[in-house]
C-alpha cells in the first residue's frame, strides 16, 4: 500500500533523545520512512498497530495537546484507518494509573479528554500492562517486520504478489509458509517469504497471531485468521 499524503509527521528527536541506549530505529514497512521510537514499549505498541489490519498508517509522536495553560504533553502515535477515520493514542504507565469503576484507568483521563476535546481530536489511552500483556502477538510481529521491510524492495514483487494470490485462488483452504514456498519453487524463498510477510502486514494475508510464528504457521487469504 502506497502512502502518498499523511497530516502528521514525527517530531524529530533531540541529540539528547537520540544519546539514550533505548531509542529505536527502524523503517515503515508500507511506506519506507524512517521511523524512531524512544523505549521498548513504543516500539511494542508501533508493532501492535502497524500490523493491524484496521489500520492504513502509523505515525509517532504525530503532535502535542495542550492540558492547560501550563503544561503541554505530547501524544505517542497517530492512526489512519480503513474507513478513513483517525486516532491518536497515549501510552499511560503504571505510574499514571489508577484502578476506578470499570477496571484500569488515568489517573487524569478527565483533564486528557476535555483537552482532546477542546482540540477536536480523538484520543484513545494505552496501559503499558495492556501492551505487555499481548507479548506473543508482539514476538511475531518482531519476527516478521525485516521480511516486511524487505518485500519494498523486491524489483519482481508485482509478480511474487500474483503468483501467491493465484496459489491460494487454487487452494482455497489456509496454506503454511512452508506449502506456499514450495508451490513457488521456482521463485526464491527469501522473496517469496518477504512478500508473504508484506502482505500479512497489510491484513491480505492473517493467521492466528497468539501462537508462536513458525514455517508451519497457517496462513488464511483474505479473511480473519
Amino acid at each position: 500500500m502506497n502512502i502518498t499524503h499523511r497530516p502528521f509527521h514525527p517530531r524529530p528527536l533531540t541529540k539528547s533523545e537520540l544519546d539514550r541506549s533505548d531509542v529505536f530505529m527502524t523503517t515503515h514497512p508500507r511506506s519506507g520512512d524512517l521511523v524512531t521510537l524512544v523505549d521498548p514499549i513504543r516500539l511494542a505498541q508501533w508493532l501492535l498497530l502497524i500490523f493491524n489490519r484496521q489500520y492504513r498508517d502509523c505515525v509517532e509522536r504525530p503532535r502535542q495537546l495542550s492540558l492547560h495553560h501550563d503544561k503541554t504533553v505530547e501524544l505517542d502515535f497517530w492512526t489512519l484507518h480503513n474507513d478513513g477515520s483517525e486516532m491518536f493514542w497515549v501510552l499511560v504507565p503504571e505510574k499514571d494509573c489508577q484502578r476506578g469503576p470499570s477496571g484500569r484507568a488515568h489517573r487524569d483521563a478527565t483533564l486528557w479528554s476535555q483537552a482532546a476535546l477542546g482540540a477536536g481530536i480523538p484520543i484513545t489511552f494505552i496501559y503499558e500492562s495492556e501492551i505487555l500483556h499481548q507479548g506473543p502477538k508482539i514476538a511475531n510481529y518482531f519476527r516478521l517486520l525485516p521480511h516486511a521491510q524487505a518485500a519494498r524492495h523486491l524489483p519482481d514483487i508485482t509478480l511474487l504478489r500474483g503468483r501467491i494470490s493465484e496459489v491460494f485462488s487454487h487452494l482455497p483452504i489456509p496454506l503454511t509458509f512452508e506449502q506456499v514456498e514450495n508451490s513457488l519453487q521456482d521463485l526464491d524463498n527469501a522473496a517469496v517469504r518477504a512478500t508473504l510477510s508484506g502482505l500479512i502486514c497489510e491484513g491480505q494475508l492473517t493467521f492466528e497471531e497468539d501462537l508462536p510464528l513458525s514455517d508451519r504457521t497457517l496462513l488464511t487469504w483474505g479473511a480473519q485468521a
